[in-house]
């Protein structure tokens, strides 16, 4: 199968893990659909197992973070840290090793959890009746902790998938 856009490869010897700007952008999009599918379903799990008789209202509370929390920050984020991902893989470009671009863009996302959250907490807090942006912050940042990991792991996973499926498609225009 041919890659959407017919461009030469950029990976070269020197340069092994070189990108083009199309696969930048299809493994920021990875990145956010994995953290936002693994996001609620991890909380669904959770909030099912931990509480079975009341596991309706936490499923709507689960949906209602999703629309108007999960998705929108995490599409601000992955635009907003898209050259920070940038930055990080044309460091890590001559390095074939994944091992490198797997904990790199790990931290990244969790970072990007860590942040969101702050921000989340403190734009809940400050539009609040009491307009205390601090305590919002204390009720996010918590959350934002928990879900570090799946945003590291998201963040990760769409490398990943993005850097496999442009080394296949290398193999299959070679």
């Amino acid at each position: 199968m041919e890659p959407l856009f017919a461009e030469p490869s950029p990976r070269t010897p020197e340069e092994p893990m070189a990108f083009t700007w199309w696969e930048l952008t299809r493994g920021v999009i990875a990145a956010c659909l994995v953290f936002a599918i693994a996001a609620p379903a991890l909380a669904l799990v959770v909030a099912v197992i931990s509480d079975p008789a009341h596991a309706g209202f936490s499923i709507y509370l689960i949906v209602a973070g999703w629309l108007l929390g999960i998705v929108p920050t995490t599409a601000l984020a992955g635009f907003a840290l898209a050259p920070v991902a940038k930055r990080i893989g044309r460091a890590l470009r001559h390095r074939r090793s994944l091992w490198p671009h797997l904990l790199s863009y790990f931290a990244l996302g969790a970072a990007a959890s860590l942040i969101g959250g702050a921000i989340v907490g403190l734009l809940i807090g400050a539009t609040s009746w009491s307009g205390d942006a601090v305590m919002g912050a204390g009720f996010v940042i918590p959350l934002a902790a928990l879900l570090a990991p799946v945003a590291g792991a998201s963040a990760a996973t769409g490398w990943l998938i993005t850097a496999r499926r442009a080394l296949r498609d290398d193999r299959t225009i070679a």
